[in-house]
């Protein structure tokens, strides 16, 4: 019998609580979203070896998550150095109105496709051509492998690659792994310190905290508390049309619409 075998590193806090939320049906952000203009000349071929050169060198970039039986949380499993090609749109051909709509169809095309956590991968790139000098890079990630921060850094990063890759030089600098700062992190989280620190905060916070209330948060017979007002507004039913269009436009639900 072959038994399937690999390494895995156990999640940081942070992907420990994405990973919770995400396996909640209300919560829907599961990836990160970015369109960046590229402007002027453009190498395609060396900005493909540039991006392939950042996914290498940063082991986060190309993790997926293996879930074991037993384990409520998956691991972080970092794939081997390999060839990475972005998608490639050519639309200078296009008119300004048709390269709108093709952009937005091909966006939300990807924005629509799930992720694959266990084969990836959780960054997808792609790269339209709107004309010689001007280009769009457009970023999905996994919540898992990257963050709205994390964007400029990344951006940084391409251009530098790009930079080294067209004067034919190799990436020498090295950086600090994710699965090292998550390491570092459980560690601190499981220090005689930290359960001191969760032991005084847990008698210092008063028995009556769980029922505090968000502004906004749904009100019940049940849940209500004494001295709590329900409040009710009136929307105009131009308004009430757009969010119900906008409603099924982003396969969502009024409520978690009007929240948002």
């Amino acid at each position: 019998m072959e038994h399937d075998t690999f390494e895995g590193f156990p999640l940081s806090p942070q992907q420990r609580l994405q990973w919770f939320l995400q396996q909640d049906p209300v919560y829907f952000l599961n990836a990160i979203h970015g369109r960046i203009l590229v402007e002027g000349e453009l190498d395609i071929a060396v900005f493909q070896a540039a991006l392939a050169e950042v996914i290498n060198h940063h082991e986060i970039l190309r993790t997926t998550f293996r879930s074991l039986p037993g384990l409520n949380v998956p691991l972080q499993c970092i794939s081997g150095a390999s060839p990475f090609s972005v998608h490639h749109f050519q639309l200078s051909e296009l008119s300004s109105q048709e390269q709108e709509q093709k952009i937005a169809a091909l966006i939300n095309e990807t924005m629509l496709i799930p992720f694959d956590y266990e084969r990836g991968p959780l960054l997808q790139l792609t790269l339209l051509t709107l004309a010689p000098q001007k280009h769009i890079l457009s970023i999905k990630a996994s919540t898992l492998c990257l963050d709205a921060a994390s964007i400029p850094y990344l951006l940084q990063e391409i251009s530098a690659a790009y930079a080294l890759c067209l004067e034919h030089k190799e990436w020498t600098e090295t950086s600090l792994q994710y699965a090292d700062i998550a390491a570092w992190e459980n560690e601190l989280l499981e220090s005689e310190e930290a359960a001191q620190g969760r032991a005084y905060w847990a008698s210092s916070i008063p028995s009556d905290a769980c029922l505090l209330r968000l502004p906004g948060e749904t009100f019940t017979a049940e849940n209500r508390l004494p001295g709590e007002a329900h409040h009710t507004i009136e929307l105009d039913e131009a308004i009430l049309a757009q969010a119900e269009s906008c409603k099924e436009r982003f396969d969502s639900s009024l409520s978690l619409l009007l929240l948002t």
